[in-house]
């Protein structure tokens, strides 16, 4: 549907030739303000993500030139290219959707509680009929009263006498986590008392030794119960985690970089972007991994980490324009120190997860 042109914007009202593209006043296009279906999803993608040469052309300096992105931004090129936290949000978005997509179909496979109790409903029903057919069987035992007759009635009817009690008598083991002495507490519990006992009836029954096991016990069970509710809300917390490790991050590249004298905004810029790199490149990564065999995969992480090590080492060097050396030891130490901040993270993630499921 093609715009018409009047002689007055109609957002603000300000005067317009007829040849006038856009308010000269507010910048509002030139419109009639009628628009078609077509013309408003495009304007809400382009609102959103701003879907114009700039993701493109972003996206290819990100990947083809480690550290550079960084470099345009300081040299005040803001309009040619994604800004930074945009740029890491799009990424981050594709990198969690990927990760819901590759894995949601895997989330199945690990529901067993339902799948269990599903059967031992099943079995339940079953052994309810069986029942009445163990009473009538028994009956007809008693007024034959033959051992011979007796043991053929037996062996003839005992795949439909199967009694529940051996079908649960199963069981698996819960490592009970303390997080104040990191130590583990097993606990075996009976596949019929995790069916059939609610969970203040499991604790008093299996006892955990403090208030802090027993809440973990608690969340451990809600968690196998629904798994897949926990796997997403897992990722969801994830996803936040490198939103509040980013200044962290940025703050160790202000502390290796200290003599540099650069801004502590300086190093901010470049985490996003490093970050915004990692999500793209292990994003493509997932993807890939759902199409080909094992071993490919294998060697599909590989590239990928190596990649990613050479791509950051690059990007510093880059950036922060140090010889090799230099730059060589700072990697290291950049590397060992978000290892470790990220396992801190990380670990803090899985408790408040654990905690607030």
């Amino acid at each position: 549907m093609k715009d018409t042109n009047i002689n007055s914007c109609r957002n603000c009202g300000a005067t317009m030739r007829a040849s006038d593209k856009f308010c000269h006043h507010c910048g509002q296009k030139n419109t009639s303000g009628k628009v078609s279906m077509g013309k408003m999803l495009q304007e809400f993608f382009a609102d959103q993500f701003h879907l114009d040469a700039k993701l493109p052309r972003t996206f290819w300096v990100l990947f083809t030139q480690p550290g550079r992105l960084s470099q345009l931004y300081f040299e005040g090129k803001h309009k040619s290219y994604f800004k930074p936290v945009r740029i890491f949000g799009v990424a981050a978005i594709i990198f969690f959707a990927l990760v819901v997509f590759r894995f949601g179909n895997e989330m199945g496979r690990v529901e067993f509680y339902q799948v269990n109790h599903d059967e031992i409903k099943a079995i339940e029903q079953r052994d309810s009929l069986n029942a009445q057919f163990r009473d009538s069987l028994a009956s007809v035992k008693r007024q034959i009263n033959t051992d011979q007759y007796n043991e053929t009635l037996d062996s003839t009817f005992a795949p439909f006498t199967a009694d529940l009690d051996s079908l649960l008598q199963d069981s698996f083991q819960i490592s009970v986590l303390n997080f104040v002495f990191f130590s583990t507490q097993p606990i075996t519990i009976s596949k019929r008392d995790q069916f059939t006992l609610t969970d203040k009836e499991l604790i008093q029954k299996y006892q955990p030794k403090s208030y802090l096991d027993k809440l973990v016990l608690k969340q451990q069970l809600n968690i196998m119960r629904d798994m897949r509710m926990f796997v997403g809300q897992m990722i969801k917390n994830i996803s936040w985690m490198f939103f509040i490790i980013t200044p962290f991050f940025s703050l160790l590249l202000k502390l290796i970089y200290i003599r540099r004298k650069r801004y502590y905004v300086e190093h901010v810029i470049f985490t996003l972007h490093i970050h915004a790199f990692l999500f793209l490149l292990f994003g493509i990564n997932i993807l890939l991994e759902g199409y080909v065999n094992s071993q490919t995969n294998t060697v599909i992480d590989i590239v990928s980490i190596l990649g990613s090590i050479i791509y950051i080492f690059v990007a510093m060097k880059r950036f922060y324009q140090q010889n090799f050396w230099k730059t060589f030891i700072k990697f290291w130490m950049l590397f060992w120190g978000y290892l470790l901040m990220f396992l801190l993270f990380l670990s803090l993630t899985v408790i408040v997860s654990l905690i607030i499921f």
